[in-house]
């Protein structure tokens, strides 16, 4: 029933569109992805609890039911941060161009108040990429792997400067590879997470 799917999702993003028609696409399509959760029925057929074992499921269902009603309180919702940016990914001489840091504004009262109740960081990367202009990349699957971005959350014991020692490492290499998990906290891990135009 992929058409009819489709035709829902039209339906829903459209309508998410018209009430935030501020948002870019990328953002529009971030708040619907982010809102599809896989029901019971759907994790019957997770076979394991390792990261691998998820990807079952991302292959019959994507990322699960999407929710119009979860979709409208994520982009008005005090918890949720939307960040519209642009990014440059290579310098003029072909050098990856420096990351971007944003600083997650958290709710630390809100949190706290919650004590030892168990929360859920999502975290959505959508992009629209225009095409790699550098010959040596065509027929390279690493060279060219929607421009590299990715993003990474610094870890509770890291400080600033660790952390971009950290991701700058991680991205020194020829040619560009897939930055390994930030941590065994991940639902799934990067080779899953890592894919695509939206992470």
């Amino acid at each position: 029933d992929t058409s009819a799917a489709t035709a829902l999702a039209a339906r829903d993003l459209a309508i998410l569109w018209g009430e935030y028609p501020d948002l870019w696409p990328e953002t529009i399509r971030a708040l619907y992805v982010s809102s599809a959760r896989w029901t019971d029925q759907m994790r019957s057929h997770l076979p394991g609890p390792a990261k691998g074992d998820y990807e079952r499921l991302f292959r019959r269902y994507g990322y699960g039911v999407p929710s119009i009603e979860r979709a409208r309180r994520s982009a008005s919702n005090a918890v949720s941060l939307v960040v519209q940016d642009q990014i440059r990914p290579y310098t003029a001489d072909r050098k990856l161009a420096p990351m971007k840091v944003f600083a997650l504004p958290w709710p630390v009262e809100a949190l706290r108040a919650l004590g030892p109740t168990e929360v859920t960081l999502r975290v959505c990367l959508s992009t629209f990429i225009e095409p790699n202009p550098s010959e040596t990349a065509r027929g390279r699957k690493l060279r060219y792997a929607s421009h590299g971005l990715r993003f990474k959350l610094k870890r509770p014991d890291e400080s600033d400067a660790e952390f971009a020692s950290r991701v700058g490492r991680e991205s020194r290499t020829e040619g560009f590879v897939p930055m390994g998990s930030d941590s065994t906290d991940w639902t799934y891990g990067s080779q899953r997470r890592d894919v695509g135009s939206i992470h």
